[in-house]
């Protein structure tokens, strides 16, 4: 038996809708320990797959003709921000192909299952944890600016750093999943984009300027500048836009008592990241402010990516 797990995502945002470069999509998220996707696999004379959104795997994954019988174990609340379908879909390719004596890449997984058309940093993550900066598709070869369900591209090139592991990430969201899949999410995307080059390239200095030197330089401080500003501009704007007020509420709130709070994805998550030494504390008191039927999940950073146990 094969034994897969792997981590969460938080996806800060996507960087250039804009495409006026010949370019879109780039983008920045890092990987989260908890919670995490777990997938066992055995080999067997045919092919099955149970557990929660087993119909969802079988559709991807019967076409690669392979033998073997998938447990879903445990999957992360779909359509919230945490990238729970790239994980699921990598993790449960990675297991059959273990079961059947094949070694594939992130990279490779991700193509065959439709993975990473948009956004580099799920892939790259499942890979290798980390904070992850990827660069985007070229124009030519995607045709339209879509969201990664419904993209045929392959997963874009990266840069990978470590995340500093003297943080944590305090993550409040729904315990059923959100409210937008990738239909609603492909209305989004033809109804409000191409977006005005003058935000894609302020968005960029933000990212390469400040975002990126407090992961490196593991300043607390400036990461919380960064996030803070990203709300309010590119396609995170919009995301922030089309929340309810109780989100947009929660976000205020939570901003006030840690410093900072970001959406991520396309919500409805709300993260804040603060030092270790305070996560007990700030979640006890962000606790005052999650809604009805929302959970809240406080995790260190993940670096290391998916594990595979026999």
């Amino acid at each position: 038996m094969v034994r897969v797990s792997s981590p969460s995502r938080i996806h800060i945002t996507l960087l250039d809708l804009c495409g006026d470069l010949g370019r879109v999509d780039g983008g920045v998220g890092f990987g989260v320990k908890l919670p995490r996707t777990v997938v066992e696999a055995e080999p067997c004379e045919n092919f099955e797959v149970r557990g929660p959104r087993a119909d969802e795997v079988r559709e991807r994954l019967l076409p690669l003709g392979l033998k073997g019988c998938i447990k879903i174990v445990n999957t992360v609340s779909p359509h919230v921000g945490l990238g729970s379908t790239t994980q699921l879909l990598l993790s449960s390719a990675k297991a059959l192909a273990l079961v059947n004596g094949i070694e594939l890449s992130a990279q490779e997984l991700a193509e065959l299952v439709g993975r990473g058309g948009t956004s580099g940093v799920g892939v790259r993550v499942f890979e290798s944890g980390g904070f992850i900066i990827d660069f985007g598709h070229s124009l030519e070869l995607k045709g339209e600016i879509l969201p990664s369900g419904v993209s045929l591209t392959s997963p874009p090139p990266t840069i990978r750093l470590d995340f500093p592991e003297d943080w944590r990430i305090i993550m409040v969201y729904p315990e059923e999943g959100g409210s937008y899949d990738e239909v609603s999410e492909v209305k989004v995307f033809l109804e409000r984009t191409p977006l005005e080059p003058r935000e894609c390239d302020r968005l960029a200095r933000i990212i390469f300027m400040i975002l990126i030197p407090s992961v490196i330089t593991k300043d607390l401080r400036l990461f919380h500048k960064a996030i803070n500003m990203i709300q309010n501009i590119g396609f995170k704007r919009v995301e922030n836009e089309i929340q309810n007020e109780m989100i947009r509420r929660l976000m205020e709130e939570i901003r006030k008592v840690s410093g900072m709070a970001g959406l991520s994805s396309m919500g409805p998550l709300v993260y804040t990241v603060v030092h270790k030494d305070i996560a007990r504390v700030m979640k006890k008191e962000i606790s005052r402010f999650v809604p009805e039927g929302f959970g809240i999940t406080v995790s260190p950073p993940d670096n290391s990516g998916v594990r595979i146990g026999r």
